[in-house]
């Protein structure tokens, strides 16, 4: 996955670079144009109406690194909103007007003008605003576009890659879990949505009946629906899951409290509490001194 993200980058910058000296070869060929049009006079060459240009366009491009910054901020904002697009065209606006400001003084250096302000600001300010403005804002815009679907992209292969990730090791445990069979599963696969989570059962805190579904509970609060009878679930779980009530299945390794009082009830470390019934409270002992005995052995 690196390999292909370093790749699609260097695309990227192979793709922008080339846009910027196809821009920057129109505009030369298009000055060189109008100068052998209507200034005959003038004796400039190609390649330094080319360099001209190249520095405009490089300029440009310097400034594009705040937009792509900002885009990719863009991207990982899931609660975009118009205010953010707002606030991007704004930015774009804004590098616009430093650009035309920088090449507005590089052109007056280059002839020889005597930086005054107020030649600076009535010759190559105001000329450069009605010429650069247009076509460096759509270039923005243009990027920012193209950025976009960079970040998005990448975004996206991210996520694919976490996804293959997360099945390999749903895989390895399915796997490891498969190996020590024997007539209790220690597994179970529930579906989500169009994807399989494999839950190791022993992770799991207690099953619930709802209609034709069992609700598995799990430490964090986390429940999955499972469309199993509670019946069906107590023939093949391990031995410590035990039936305390017609509507619930507890694993009793995660039981804190055994309260009897007018309704008897089992506390289990995550603070879930689970009714027992009065034709299980026996069942519920038996196992609770059966496990004591074992540990004063």
């Amino acid at each position: 996955m690196p390999i292909i993200i370093m790749k699609n980058r260097t695309n990227t910058i192979i793709f922008i670079c080339f846009i910027i000296v196809l821009m920057a070869v129109f505009e030369t060929m298009q000055q060189l144009f109008y100068i052998n049009k209507f200034q005959p006079q003038l004796k400039v060459g190609f390649i330094e109406i080319l360099k001209s240009q190249t520095i405009k366009w490089l300029t440009w491009l310097l400034f594009s690194t705040f937009v792509a910054l900002y885009v990719k901020k863009l991207v990982h904002n899931h609660h975009k909103q118009l205010v953010d697009y707002l606030k991007l065209l704004t930015l774009i606006l804004c590098l616009v007007f430093v650009d035309v400001f920088i090449i507005s003084l590089y052109s007056s250096m280059q002839n020889d003008l005597e930086i005054a302000w107020k030649a600076f600001m009535y010759e190559s300010l105001i000329f450069f605003t009605f010429q650069k403005l247009p076509i460096y804002t759509l270039g923005y815009i243009g990027f920012a576009g193209v950025m976009y679907f960079y970040y998005e992209n990448m975004k996206l292969k991210i996520e694919v890659s976490n996804f293959g990730n997360l099945k390999l090791e749903n895989a390895q445990l399915y796997k490891k879990l498969a190996n020590n069979h024997d007539d209790k599963i220690k597994i179970l696969k529930i579906k989500v949505g169009n994807t399989y989570k494999i839950i190791a059962v022993n992770n799991i805190y207690w099953l619930q009946a709802d209609d034709y579904c069992v609700n598995v509970h799990m430490q964090n609060s986390q429940i999955y629906s499972l469309r199993k009878s509670l019946k069906s679930l107590e023939n093949i779980m391990p031995e410590h899951f035990l039936r305390v009530h017609r509507g619930a299945i507890v694993n009793m390794h995660h039981i804190k409290e055994y309260r009897t009082n007018s309704t008897n009830t089992l506390i289990l470390i995550n603070g879930s509490h689970v009714t027992v019934s009065k034709s299980k409270s026996s069942l519920v002992k038996k196992f609770i001194l059966t496990v004591d005995a074992k540990i004063q052995h």
